[in-house]
């Protein structure tokens, strides 16, 4: 890359976090999801798509979507379609989600579409029930399954609904860096962090910001990520699919990069709080052509946050791993 299109891509990513900054001064949404700039479409009658573009601020050093962008569109398709039955404004919870990957490559825009099944009968609460599939240059990327608990927004207050679904932000003007306040500062300033820690490590963008990082042990590997608004949703805990991105990374960080991601079975046990999350990965089983990773994610006072079981596959001998995190995990 030539000192021009570096330029060029680092002042795009400094605009789309100006960009989301501004988008997220209006209720109903958060950073995260401006920042990713998911478009919703087609929502209606238990039925939605959401989009993300491919753009340097999403994808990894070898061109392909990082794994977090992935998760996080999964997840806003299948709530979405569920709260098409609802009030828009409704608070959900992912309660589990299962996911099938097929290792295509996400070069291009992620498409994913969420499908309502209804809700589980006979039962206190309200759980919506939603199957997903995921494509990218009409490439089946992965499909699955996952179920979201209808809840009371905290402290009694009504929720805004997300503005953006089947109506797409306009032109947005970009806040100046004097008229932010602290938490908007914090981001920018992460931002700042995040491009030149990527460009000194050649690492992807979206690591350096999120600031993921792995230590591998024998057979494990333990992973931190930092809390805060550049994470948060709409009540301030850690997204849940950004909580499933990290979780990918730290599996994948517990075996060597010859192993491809096949399968994720999650379960949601307690929000992502604290100042800082944990996930701990161990191999517990590692054959000729298989292998399965347990991961627990832990937040605040260590409280479980996800519990998940990651299958994979060993790759053919000299393929390219389509992970991006299963490349620059340091």
């Amino acid at each position: 890359m030539d000192s021009s299109s570096i330029l060029n891509h680092d002042e795009f990513i400094r605009e789309q976090i100006l960009r989301a900054i501004a988008l997220n001064r209006i209720p109903g949404y958060h950073f995260c999801g401006n920042f990713f700039d998911l478009w919703f479409e087609d929502v209606h009658d238990g039925k939605a798509r959401v989009t993300i573009k491919s753009a340097p601020h999403v994808t990894g050093i070898d061109g392909n979507m990082d794994p977090t962008p992935l998760a996080v569109a999964a997840d806003f398709a299948a709530a979405t379609a569920i709260r098409t039955a609802g009030d828009p404004s409704d608070r959900l919870a992912t309660v589990s989600l299962h996911m099938q990957l097929t290792n295509a490559p996400i070069s291009g825009d992620l498409v994913a579409y969420g499908t309502l099944d209804g809700f589980f009968e006979g039962v206190k609460g309200r759980l919506g029930l939603a199957r997903f599939h995921l494509e990218s240059d009409n490439q089946l990327v992965g499909f699955g399954t996952s179920t979201f608990m209808v809840l009371p927004p905290p402290g009694g207050r009504k929720l805004d609904p997300i503005p953006w679904i089947n109506n797409r932000p306009g032109d947005v003007t970009l806040p100046a860096i004097s008229n932010l306040d602290e938490s908007e500062q914090e981001i920018v300033s992460r931002g700042e962090r995040a491009i030149a820690a990527s460009r000194s490590r050649g690492t992807a963008f979206l690591t350096e910001f999120l600031n993921i990082r792995s230590e591998a042990g024998d057979r494990s590997a333990r992973t931190r990520m930092d809390n805060g608004p550049h994470v948060g949703n709409r009540v301030g805990h850690v997204q849940g699919g950004i909580s499933m991105g990290m979780v990918i990374e730290s599996a994948s960080a517990a075996l060597p990069a010859e192993w491809a991601l096949v399968g994720i079975t999650a379960s949601y046990v307690s929000p992502g709080e604290g100042d800082e999350l944990t996930a701990h990965s161990e191999v517990i089983h590692r054959g000729r052509l298989t292998a399965v990773v347990s991961t627990k994610l832990l937040g605040i006072e260590g409280r479980l946050v996800l519990e998940v079981t990651t299958n994979h596959t060993r790759r053919q001998d000299g393929a390219t791993p389509q992970i991006p995190g299963e490349v620059g995990t340091v």
